[in-house]
């Protein structure tokens, strides 16, 4: 019976098995929006995560205020866990959507000059040829 709980006090205090304090979820809770504040300068739209994580930071000043309970600190750690969970994939998607970005913006620079470059050699020869065609039966006569 003494074996049993002090096993259980054991697991209870070992970092990271019991409650978490809100200092921790707070250190996450930052680290989790320098890595959405990556994601976002690479272009894509982070702002539900961003709304999770206000959501996170509102539990936690709830609990440090004294109107919450503990199960708001779990609340905003399962948050949290969450938006660790899809930094990866976030990233992944970032990457690759600023990747067909410049893709596409090099494609379309491209695109415009070349249809520039013809327009500037072709235009001329048809507006020539066109001229010559309406007038060459014109005779010129001195006056």
């Amino acid at each position: 019976m003494v074996l049993a709980a002090l096993v259980a006090l054991a697991l209870a205090s070992a970092p990271g098995l019991g409650q978490p304090t809100s200092r921790e979820l707070r250190e996450r809770l930052v680290s989790v929006y320098l890595e959405l504040l990556e994601v976002e300068e690479l272009g894509y739209n982070v702002s539900g995560q961003v709304e999770m994580l206000n959501q996170a930071l509102s539990l936690i000043r709830s609990y440090e205020s004294g109107k919450g309970s503990a199960e708001d600190l779990l609340k905003a750690q399962e948050i949290l866990d969450e938006l660790e969970g899809e930094m990866p994939a976030l990233r992944a998607e970032a990457e690759r959507e600023k990747s067909l970005r410049d893709f596409l913006t090099a494609l379309t620079v491209a695109l415009i000059v070349s249809f520039v470059g013809i327009f500037a050699v072709l235009v001329p020869r048809i507006a020539w040829r066109l001229w010559y065609r309406l007038r060459r039966d014109w005779v010129v006569r001195p006056v």
